[in-house]
């Protein structure tokens, strides 16, 4: 290898290469061994929202090792919780009066990227059809599934935004629009979230109508569409789904004029599911049009 190509990618001495081939040429990339990103935060005067904030974007930038320090020891109970329901990888391995130091033992490499993004949008499709049961059977004991398949998608959702930060995606051209989809998946199982929380702050609640029942489950249909476009994509489908975004739509506002109470309620968070399902067909096309 020429010297000073080896110089300025940064390789040495027993460090990889990868080949592609492509057409009658073989293209050598260079994969130079990164420093561990290190950060210190002075975390004093913040609630556990904002801790859970701060912690996730920490993660999501690719921070290696972080130095958390506090005054009120009580703190160090959040961080744990917080690292235990949304992380993957990162674990404390020392802790004091007044800090700890967390660190990702787990390999970011992208080998997992592909696989755990369609996890992402199948734990979607069911954490719709969790919710769907819970309220059209009453038996709500559902939403117990519910909340683990929410957690579940944010770990994966975050773990993939890592990923594409640290290591970046197999056409660079396209990492912006992957990592849209991945923060608008987020957004989808955060209105399914909402759903259930209306039902466990009111567990009295029965009068939930058909129409509106009918109506959760044509979006759920919807979010399989959006699944089925982003995995086989085609002209035709993106016009359909397009068609099929605009009747619904028109449909929930059509409902809502009629009902009230918590179908309304319902409603308002099923709206925001179709919207954001169709304000993800702009990435897709990006990303199978270029």
């Amino acid at each position: 290898m020429p010297t000073k190509w080896t110089r300025r990618v940064g390789l040495k001495a027993g460090d990889e290469l990868e080949l592609e081939e492509k057409g009658n040429s073989i293209i050598i990339n260079a994969a130079p061994r990164k420093k561990p990103m290190k950060f210190s935060f002075d975390s004093n005067g913040i609630d556990f929202f904002l801790m859970k904030r701060y912690l996730n974007n920490f993660y999501k930038v690719g921070i290696d090792e972080l130095e958390l320090r506090f005054s009120d020891p009580s703190v160090f109970l959040n961080i744990q919780r917080i690292l235990h329901t949304d992380m993957i990888g990162y674990e404390i391995i020392s802790q004091g009066e007044h800090y700890c130091i967390i660190k990702s033992l787990s390999l970011t490499d992208g080998m997992e990227f592909d696989s755990s993004l369609r996890r992402c949008f199948l734990l979607l499709k069911s954490l719709g059809e969790e919710t769907y049961n819970a309220i059209s059977s009453g038996n709500l004991d559902y939403l117990k599934n519910a909340s683990m398949l929410e957690q579940n998608n944010n770990r994966l959702t975050t773990f993939c935004r890592r990923v594409l930060n640290k290591v970046g995606y197999k056409d660079e051209k396209k990492v912006t629009f992957i990592y849209l989809v991945i923060e608008e998946l987020e957004k989808i199982a955060d209105e399914y979230k909402y759903i259930a929380s209306i039902f466990e702050k009111n567990k009295r609640i029965k009068n939930i109508s058909p129409v509106t029942l009918s109506f959760y489950k044509k979006t759920n249909e919807f979010v399989d569409f959006l699944y089925r476009l982003f995995y086989n994509y085609s002209k035709e489908r993106s016009i359909r789904f397009t068609n099929e975004y605009r009747s619904l739509i028109n449909e929930a506002y059509s409902i809502m004029s009629r009902k009230g109470g918590y179908d309304t309620l319902i409603l308002h968070h099923l709206s925001s599911i179709l919207r954001i399902c169709f304000d993800l067909l702009a990435p897709i096309l990006a990303l199978h049009l270029f």
